[in-house]
Parts: structure tokens; sequence; C-alpha cells
């Protein structure tokens, strides 16, 4: 196994308020708490407070959860994980991801091996302490069209139908994937591996239950614990945070004021507030919450309420009152002893907004974790890449400009005329003196025949190009090829391609080698080259 890093500065990749952060500038010292390296954490390690009480809360509703999978809890390290969860000097590290099919995309699994291996780094640093990894599972979500699909070897695997309703508590019924699945992935130890936990996942009642079954199959041995947050006890916790919004619409004030400082900086914000970051679920539905002069609707008016009646709700049923994009993290903070949140650019732009509205719930503000990227290459089409004169950077280059640079590097030709459109423009500077002399009206006649004969020399040009680009059709072609390994149908390998593709070539070694190579407190993209 080899690997290599692309450091984010080089490539012009990252929004510039993710980049600004990543390189510590000081403008941005008031949108967040403590920075992302060893100061920062021993500065929140030492300001982190959390209830005893919660800590038994939040461990009673693990174990409830995780008894379902049916495995001895005193040889399996997720249930000694749980049991430190009540130690007062236990923190977690967390990150969230809807419930994507089969994992849905790469960065799924990068995401929790980034908490994984930031756990880890930091008991080595913190040894007195614990450090849980946690994958928060995004259960109330209601996007079914985000999360029902996964691409494999290039074809698209879709669970059908239609959704309004929290996912998490959907039925999967998945056979007829089960056979399409099996057909592609093809015979093979590995193969049959990747089936048989498709089949065991997905025989599960609902797709929380088989989607903590899937993680922990693949990384339980990590030591993470998943996390479904939908659930009465906890939402109990919730209730000051609901209520405040309610009354007094603190998301909508805080972070509007944040995203105006933001603008003015020159930054692009991702979330805009509501004027109330509310969701109310019923059996098969989950509908926004609206504010209206006297009391509170849901946006479909199926349902209204004065303000007395929606807070008697939230204190006799606050497992109903879901949290939106914006209050979710205010959640999480309540009721984990959380250090940390780890998330990809897109997330954490928006985090960026929420500071001053934790403060105003009196929540801490997590440090925020840029999480770990890769590229998965096999060894031959990295050879290729380099023997075309291309380095790793390059991937993430304008395909034209790579094509120009081909073929400017292996052309013993020399297409470019900026030297004779030189040379031309002064004869027709002379023709224009001499022509002058002659009639004062033939300047003019001159300047229209130097435009009509650049225009020739211009096509002429582009004909000298297409010619040459033709000598080198077939090295342009492998070029956009070795391309559409890291960008396939046009997206970035992770954000498209789903683990199992490269499971079926490395088992587990897979996800080993990129734990060992992730560096979560300097977050690199990482190369990875697989035989």
């Amino acid at each position: 196994m080899k690997t290599s890093n692309i450091k984010y500065d080089q490539i012009n990749f990252l929004p510039r308020l993710v980049q600004d952060y990543v390189d510590h500038k000081d403008g941005l010292s008031s949108f967040y708490n403590q920075y992302p390296n060893l100061e920062g954490f021993r500065n929140q390690i030492e300001a982190k407070s959390f209830s005893t009480d919660y800590r038994k809360i939040l461990v009673n509703v693990l174990k409830e959860q995780y008894a379902g999978l049916k495995v001895e809890p005193s040889s399996d390290l997720v249930f000694s994980q749980i049991e430190k969860l009540l130690k007062t000097s236990t923190y977690t590290v967390t990150t969230g991801h809807q419930l994507c099919l089969f994992t849905g995309p790469l960065y799924f699994v990068y995401k929790i091996l980034s908490v994984i291996k930031l756990s880890r780094e930091l008991k080595k640093e913190f040894p007195k302490n614990d450090f849980v990894p946690i994958y928060w599972m995004a259960s109330e979500d209601h996007d079914f069209l985000e999360i029902n699909h996964f691409y494999t070897k290039g074809k698209r695997f879709e669970w059908p139908g239609e959704n309004t309703s929290a996912v998490g508590q959907l039925s999967p019924e998945l056979k007829n994937l089960e056979a399409e699945l099996k057909a592609t992935l093809g015979p093979g130890k590995n193969a049959e591996e990747l089936i048989d936990l498709f089949e065991r996942a997905y025989s599960k009642t609902t797709l929380t239950e088989a989607t903590r079954y899937l993680v922990h199959q693949l990384m339980g041995q990590y030591g993470v614990v998943c996390l479904d947050a939908d659930h009465a006890s906890l939402k109990k916790l919730f209730i000051p945070v609901v209520e405040k919004e309610l009354k007094e619409g603190i998301a909508e004030k805080e972070v509007g004021a944040s995203i105006l400082r933001l603008e003015s900086a020159g930054y692009k914000t991702q979330v805009a507030p509501r004027d109330v970051n509310l969701f109310y679920l019923e059996v098969n539905k989950r509908t926004r919450i609206t504010r209206l002069k006297e009391g509170f609707e849901l946006a479909d008016k199926s349902k209204t309420w004065t303000e007395n009646e929606i807070l008697a709700e939230v204190y006799t049923s606050p497992e109903r009152f879901s949290p939106n994009v914006l209050l979710r993290p205010v959640y999480q903070e309540l009721i984990l002893p959380n250090l940390a949140y780890t998330g990809g650019a897109g997330e954490l732009s928006y985090w960026f907004e929420m500071k001053e509205m934790f403060s105003a719930f009196d929540v801490q503000f997590p440090i925020l974790m840029l999480r770990n990227s890769a590229i998965v290459l096999p060894k031959r089409q990295m050879d290729k890449w380099k023997n075309l004169g291309f380095a790793l950077n390059d991937f993430f280059a304008d395909p034209l400009d790579l094509e120009k640079r081909l073929v400017g590097d292996l052309s013993s030709h020399q297409t470019d005329i900026k030297r004779e459109t030189e040379a031309f423009d002064q004869l027709f500077a002379d023709l224009r003196m001499k022509a002058s002399k002659v009639d004062v009206t033939l300047s003019q006649s001159a300047d229209a025949e130097q435009a009509k004969a650049f225009k020739s020399l211009l096509r002429l040009e582009k004909k000298m190009k297409r010619a040459e680009k033709r000598h080198f059709e077939e090295s342009i072609q492998r070029m956009h090829k070795l391309r559409e390994i890291v960008f396939p149908n046009g997206s970035f390998q992770e954000r498209y391609t789903n683990f199992s593709e490269y499971y079926l070539v490395e088992n587990r070694v897979f996800m080993e080698d990129l734990l060992d190579t992730f560096q979560p407190l300097s977050p690199d993209i990482t190369v990875l080259q697989i035989d």
C-alpha cells in the first residue's frame, strides 16, 4: 500500500471560507470557539462540563439501541465504549450523516474513519481521558431521494418509492436489489461477504437498524458508536431549547446576524434560518412548523396551535419535535459530552453561522474539524497518469488545460502563431501608412482588409491545433479515461462511488489503510494506491 497527499491550498478545491479556516486566518476567529489543534482540544477539554445524569440517560439509550444487534457485550469493543461514557473523563468526537443505502458514497465511510482516527490521536495526547467516536444517525431526515441509491462498478442501485416521513422508521424491502448486486459483484469471497452484509442489514425492521448493523459490521471493531437521537428520553433533554426557539425565535435572530457578518466579510453562506427551525413528526410525515401572528401552524396547514398549546405538547410529547439543519447541532451538543464535530466543507460552511446561536442557548460550541478526504487509484492507472507527465494535483485541473499541456508537451510542431501575428500586424501598419499617403480614405480599407485577413489567420491556427490534437488523440483519450476514475460521471470519486467497489478488491484492508493514513489534524486529500 502506497499513499500520497494533495494539499488543499494547491488545488483551489475548498470554499474560501473553509480554506481560510484551515489556513487559520485571523478574520474568522469570531465565528468559532477553539481551533482544531492540540492546544484547542486541551482548552475544550478544560472548559467542557457535562451532567452525570445526562451521561446515564445517554448510556441507557445506547444500550437499548444496541440490544437489537445480538452480539456479546463482553467481547465487543463498542459496548465497552458505551460504558466509558459514564465516566466524567470520557468525551465524544462526532460526525453525522444521512442513512444512505449501503452507506451511499465513499465519504460516508471517510467521515466515520476520520472521527475514529481523531479519537486515537487524542488518546495519545491526553492519556488520562477516553474519547469515543460517534456516528450521529440522521434518522429524522426526510429527504428519501438523497439516500435511496448508491453506485458501484458504474451501476446505479436504487430503492424505488417516495417518502415524506423521517427515513429512519422506513422498512427496507430490497430483495430485488440483492439479486442485482449479486450479478454485478460477481463471484469470489469478498463479493460473498458484501452480499451477505447487504442481506443481513436490510432484513432488519427499520432503516435505522439496518444502518446501525452495517456500520457496526464494517467499523464497529474500531470503536465507533452509532447514536439514533430520535428517542423520547433524549428529546426530553432538548425541551428548553425547543421552548426558547418557539418563544423567542433565537435561531433566526442569531444566525441571521452571523450571516450578515460573514457576507460583509466576502464569504458565501450556506443555510438561511426559518422563523421556526423545527419540524413536527407524525406517522409517515415530517412537516415544518411556521409562526403565525398568534400561535403556530404546520407548513401544509394541517395543524395549528396557540403558543400555550404547542408548549404543552412540547412538554408532554417532546419526541414529536424534530430539529432542522440549524438546531440539530445544538441538540447534538446538548446530549453528548462532545468536543468536536467532523464534517465536509459544505457542512462546516453553515456551522460558522451558528456560534452566537449556541451562546444564546447556553450550549458550548464544538471544535470544527474538516473531515479527511481520499482518492483511491489502482497502481497501473497511477503509473499511466504519471507517464503522461502529470502530477497528482493535475487531476483537479481544467481538462481542456490538460489537453493543451499534453499536446504542447508531446508535439514537435509549433502551432502557436503569436510571432506571425505580430509580424502580420507590423505588415499591415506599413501598408496602412503607404495607402494613406496615396489617399487618406484608403486607411479604412486597409483596416477592413486586416480584420478579414486576421480572421483567416485565426481559422488557420485552429485548424493546425485540431490537426495536431488528432495526432495525440490516443493520449488525450487516455488522460480523460484516467481522470474519469477520480471524477466518475463528473462527480468527485468520494461523492459518487460506493465503498463496495474497493472492498471487492481489498476487503477490510482498504479501510485499515485509510485509517492508518488519515491525519485528522492535517486534513489533506489522501491518495491511496491499491494493487
